[in-house]
């Protein structure tokens, strides 16, 4: 029997993750956008899959929304030292243990998916974080400075730059990974992330949508009336000439989605013409400051699934 699908991107997203993991107990899995995966320093860092594990293992540095709480950052401080040796991407030393191992058994052979599931296994919790794919799949955006890849636009140019259009290579060579495709068959959440850069890099996979049309979708707005939550989703949806409010995410999803959840505080027009569109919509907080929040919201949408 197909299980209740989790979309996750990164930071924005682990704290209803870590709810709907309460919640759901064993009748959920984690779906993990694959689109920030990236070579580093000759690693292979997967920053939404960690965040997911560090988040459901209790051990996510909450204060920053990524890395392992009371982590140190010792090699880093050493690298930096060194001419011309690239330092923008911080990894703390326990997050970069596990960006070495990753990369050990890449090279040996091993899938995304089945190292993930080792990982899990070691922080201690259930097998239900799943990369959306084990193929190459990144995320370039278009950039006054030229063609650079996510982490470099946000983390490097700490997403100063002007978007002009956004490519996902690999896209049309990757495949979606199965225990995600037979999972996305019933019921589906979308957590509030990125639309443009972490929810679809995971339903562009090949037969994704169309299985979403089968499902009952759930999705959780990133915005309160025309601002995001968090994050650069804002001018990337404005300059891909996408309304940057709730409407806009129900816009963007409309093939599929079945209910957006919005919050309270959420401009009144916006949800009207949201439902004005046919489109169901739970007005609740979305903003979520601790663990009480985070489970009382994953009941609430849940409930409604």
């Amino acid at each position: 029997m197909a299980k209740t699908a989790v979309l996750c991107g990164g930071s924005g997203s682990s704290k209803f993750a870590r709810g709907f993991y309460a919640v759901a107990e064993s009748d959920a899995v984690f779906i993990a956008n694959a689109g920030d995966n990236f070579w580093y320093n000759g690693l292979y860092v997967c920053p939404d899959v960690d965040i997911l594990l560090y988040s459901l293992s209790g051990s996510l540095d909450v204060s920053k929304g990524w890395g392992v709480d009371s982590d140190t950052f010792n090699v880093r401080g050493t690298t930096s030292q060194f001419q011309g040796f690239p330092s923008w991407f911080s990894l703390g030393d326990r997050d970069l243990a596990l960006s070495l191992r990753r990369t050990e058994l890449i090279q040996g052979g091993w899938r995304l998916s089945s190292i993930t599931s080792a990982f899990s296994s070691i922080f201690g919790i259930r097998d239900v974080v799943i990369p959306s794919t084990d193929d190459r799949l990144e995320t370039f955006l278009q950039t006054n400075l030229g063609q650079l890849h996510l982490q470099e636009f946000w983390v490097k140019n700490k997403g100063s730059l002007k978007v002009q259009n956004v490519h996902y290579s690999g896209l049309n060579e990757a495949s979606p990974n199965p225990r995600f495709a037979e999972n996305v068959e019933s019921k589906v959440i979308l957590c509030p992330a990125n639309p443009i850069t972490s929810i679809l890099p995971i339903i562009s996979l090949k037969g994704i949508n169309e299985k979403l049309k089968r499902a009952r979708v759930a999705a959780v707005s990133p915005f309160i009336g025309t601002s995001p939550i968090s994050g650069p989703a804002g001018r990337i949806m404005e300059a891909l000439k996408l309304e940057t409010s709730s409407a806009g995410v129900a816009s963007l999803y409309s093939n599929f989605l079945d209910i957006l959840v919005v919050d309270s505080s959420d401009d009144r027009e916006i949800i009207r013409r949201i439902m004005d569109e046919g489109m169901e919509c739970l007005v609740t907080k979305t903003i979520v400051k601790s663990s009480e929040d985070e489970i009382s919201l994953a009941r609430e949408i849940v409930g409604i699934l």
